[in-house]
């Protein structure tokens, strides 16, 4: 069974910014202190992102992992779509690229200190992987995993048993949503 992971990350100095950008668009989940000038916002259970990615200001990358069927990203400058990806592997692989922009991302991974020449090569092969690498390589990693190593986004979810790592800050803004739909 996979493992399913919904993300977003928005390149922030405080975990202040990420609770607000909650706040703002009426979302409940979790939100984690800053790493590597990025905030991960967990959303929560069913919780539709397209108000947090329009609302957001500055870049915002929304991932979604589903470890052994696929995983996709979308990036936001501002509210506004630049980038966007999709690769599945379950029923054999399909990439869907039309809308991926590469400047955006070595732009990102060239914040954090990467080559920007470099990390061209690094997305080429990390965006379009061969079917050997996905489905015979014993010792492949996720995709996804090697894409975030490379956009300097740290490895850090929900843990296993549901709960939120301990310095995650809840914010749970559904009654506030709900008096708002209501006048």
């Amino acid at each position: 069974m996979s493992e399913f992971n919904e993300t977003c990350h928005l390149e922030a100095e405080t975990q202040q910014a990420g609770v607000e950008l909650l706040r703002t668009a009426g979302a409940t989940g979790f939100v984690l202190p800053p790493e590597n000038g990025w905030v991960t916002i967990v959303p929560g259970a069913g919780e539709p992102v397209g108000p947090i990615t329009r609302l957001a200001e500055g870049a915002l990358l929304h991932v979604l992992n589903a470890d052994d069927r696929g995983w996709m990203f979308e990036l936001f400058v501002d509210g506004i779509p630049v980038s966007a990806y999709l690769c599945r592997w379950d029923g054999g692989l399909m990439i869907d690229d039309r809308r991926l922009e590469l400047d955006p991302i070595v732009e990102l991974a060239a914040r954090r200190g990467h080559d920007g020449e470099t990390v061209r090569g690094d997305l080429e092969r990390i965006l379009h992987p061969s079917e050997q690498y996905i489905f015979e390589d014993e010792q492949a990693e996720n995709p996804a995993y090697l894409f975030a190593e490379l956009v300097g986004l740290a490895d850090r979810r929900l843990e296993p048993s549901g709960e939120p790592a301990p310095e995650a800050a809840m914010v749970d803004t559904s009654d506030v949503a709900r008096l708002a739909r209501l006048a």
